[in-house]
């Protein structure tokens, strides 16, 4: 089984909810899952429920695991608690079967075993060992406790003599080393009689672009607004004139006026909200839903919260506290998330709290959504600014109670068609749509991947300007792929500021900066026979092998040189063992960099703090220095001996001064 994020652009279109790189994903993996899921259920149709189920909770809550860099335990671990759910009735399992089963079903390290299960290494081996004693019968050896380190090469060198010495003239360990090998043995034969069938994944396929299918017809059914609105606006204000309810809709406004935000004043004043005020106060803190706007693209909750106990100013974290009742029958699951930050603050004074909550769009049928709030989290003072991001323990939260049933109506979009292409990079982009929402501006455009020796990772804008307004992007709207697959023209959406109210006749589209991955193959022996460091030639850089630990897993450490003009921010790269022509398995475990802005300003990482500076539109180039790695065997228990490093290509960015105008139909 394959531990190691070995695709990095993969595992970037998994996290942005691409469905076919999950699917994709999954088939390359699908031996090793059927094997972990026929060791919990022995019935076909349920092993499909099983991996269909799973796809469907990866691509719902992979938005949830943006901060978790380990995306293949934390899949096996999901994947596991579905076997156990679908395998559970009538049947007891003892709590060493999982650590049996992705150690010799699998033959994951134990390393990889803790991480999956989220437990110590030391538990792992102490189940481990109970399991093979309860199914061997090895009861009364002297040195049972070290049979696991001594059968799978981990055991320190003396106690390892130690043990041989022992073993040597004593008859029961003797016995029971070889039943613990038998049994180790066994497990390990009978998991290779287990075989995917053919077209096994086929079905559960079908059955989830059948879901997929019902997402891109939602999609098209979105209505545009047009002529229509202007004249309906137009005459609900000569109704309130004429019966003297614009003046007092004019006044309520004028007093709302320094009170909110511009943007949510602007809702207000068209009629896509409504103010609500809905209060709720608990542990002396008031909690006021002032309004909510929903769209085809979110559900926008502003909100205000007032401590009337201390000086702390507290917001709403998403992440922490927030509950919503009914969220499957509530919100539009297959809808793409734009994946905002977990507190989302407004311009906030005083004891007093303004901010936003970012939700998925409502079913049509929708009328209300009850939101429960159990933590608030206390605010810095320049909350806006820097700091929601960054841990906090309990003590930073305070807790209540706050339960509100908000009620809220979607609004639809003005959808615009576009034809324009152009090269940006040396790359060709196509412009297909420009969607503006109440809450937000949706640019759809295409770009091809997998198809030379170049191809693009992200596209960052630095805004979207129509006259004196330029709507920027959303801190995570960039680069969603909605359709396409490997080696096709892919359409991506990227979210910014709403446009509604400016009515645009034509746009002006301007670019940030390009990441790209560029294929260029060089490859070099690396001799054991050799002192260390060996270095090489990389692009003009200096590349050194520093130390290689030879072991289970082989430890190696790289360094690359940072010079001024250094084309590559990271390698794409495997590791080839002396005797073979194949990569063998390899983990990344220590990686060291420096931070570069667009004016060639370097910084280490920690002089640089990425969410207090994450508002810039020029993002830095992160430019890996070291590198830490371990390469293991899936197929043999022997330790591996590099033979040599092949680089595949690097991954790059350039800063773009483009720009294009758009007319809008």
């Amino acid at each position: 089984m394959i531990m190691a994020e070995t695709d990095p652009i993969l595992i970037k279109m998994i996290r942005e909810r691409d469905m076919d790189a999950i699917i994709n994903w999954f088939d390359v993996r699908k031996a090793s899952f059927y094997k972990l899921s026929w060791s919990y259920i022995k019935n076909l149709e349920e092993i499909q429920d099983v991996f269909y189920n799973c796809i469907i909770k990866v691509h719902t809550e992979i938005r949830k695991q943006k901060k978790n860099p380990f995306f293949e335990s934390w899949v096996m671990s999901l994947f596991i608690q579905e076997c156990k759910k679908m395998g559970s009735q009538g049947v007891e399992r003892e709590e060493f079967d999982d650590v049996l089963i992705l150690t010799y079903v699998l033959g994951l390290s134990h390393d990889e075993v803790a991480e999956v299960l989220t437990i110590p290494v030391k538990t792992v081996k102490d189940r481990l060992h109970k399991g093979i004693r309860h199914l061997s019968g090895v009861d009364g050896a002297h040195y049972h406790e070290k049979f696991i380190d001594y059968v799978s090469r981990t055991l320190e060198r003396p106690e390892k003599i130690e043990l041989e010495i022992h073993l040597h003239a004593c008859q029961i360990c003797q016995n029971s080393l070889v039943a613990f090998q038998d049994t180790i043995h066994s497990l390990i034969d009978e998991a290779e009689t287990i075989k995917v069938p053919t077209n096994f994944l086929e079905e559960v396929i079908k059955k989830v672009k059948k879901v997929e299918d019902g997402k891109r017809k939602k999609q098209k059914k979105r209505t545009t607004i047009g002529i229509a609105v202007s004249s309906s606006l137009f005459l609900l204000l000569l109704i309130g004139y004429v019966t003297n309810g614009f003046h007092y809709m004019y006044y309520s406004w004028l007093d709302w006026r320094d009170k909110e935000d511009a943007q949510l004043l602007a809702y207000l004043k068209s009629g896509l909200g409504e103010p609500l005020n809905l209060v709720q106060e608990s542990n002396g803190i008031k909690v006021t839903i002032k309004s909510v706007i929903a769209d085809d693209f979110q559900t926008l909750i502003y909100y205000e919260v007032e401590n009337r106990k201390g000086d702390e100013q507290y917001g709403i974290n998403f992440w922490n506290g927030v509950t919503v009742e009914d969220e499957m029958k509530t919100f539009d699951q297959q809808a793409i998330s734009l994946n905002q930050p977990p507190v989302q603050p407004l311009e906030s004074k005083g004891k007093i709290f303004k901010g936003t909550i970012s939700l998925l769009p409502v079913l049509p049928d929708t009328k209300n959504i009850k939101v429960n709030l159990t933590k608030l989290q206390k605010m810095e003072q320049e909350a806006e600014n820097s700091r929601w991001a960054e841990f906090y323990g309990d003590e930073a939260f305070v807790t209540g109670e706050w339960n509100f049933e908000i009620p809220v109506k979607k609004k639809a979009s003005i959808e615009h068609e576009i034809e324009k292409k152009m090269t940006v990079d040396g790359m060709p982009i196509k412009f297909e749509k420009l969607i503006i929402a109440p809450t937000i501006t949706i640019l759809q455009y295409q770009f091809e991947q997998f198809v030379s020796d170049k191809n693009i990772n992200e596209l960052l804008f630095e805004g979207i300007k129509v006259k004196e307004k330029t709507a920027e992007p959303a801190l995570f709207g960039w680069n969603i792929p909605i359709n396409g697959g490997y080696g096709q023209w892919i359409s991506f959406q990227s979210a910014f500021d709403s446009l509604y109210f400016e009515d645009p006749k034509e746009v002006s589209i301007q670019f940030g900066s390009i990441s790209y991955y560029k294929n260029e193959f060089y490859k070099v022996d690396i001799d054991m026979n050799q002192p260390f460091p060996q270095s090489f030639d990389y692009l003009g850089n200096n590349i050194s092998i520093d130390k290689i630990e030879l072991g289970m897993p082989t430890k190696i450490e790289l360094t690359t040189e940072m010079t001024e003009n250094r084309q590559f921010e990271s390698i794409m790269f495997d590791i080839v063992g002396e005797n073979d022509e194949t990569p063998v398995s390899m983990g990344i475990h220590d990686v060291e960099g420096v931070l570069v802005d667009r004016s060639g300003k370097m910084y280490k990482e920690d002089e640089y703090n990425y969410y207090t500076n994450m508002n810039q539109l020029e993002r830095p180039r992160y430019y890996q220095t070291k590198i830490g790695i371990e390469v293991h065997s899936e197929i043999t228990e022997e330790e591996i001996i590099p033979g040599w490093l092949q680089i595949n290509g690097y991954q790059g960015t350039t800063y773009l001064d483009d720009e294009i105008d758009i007319k809008l139909q």
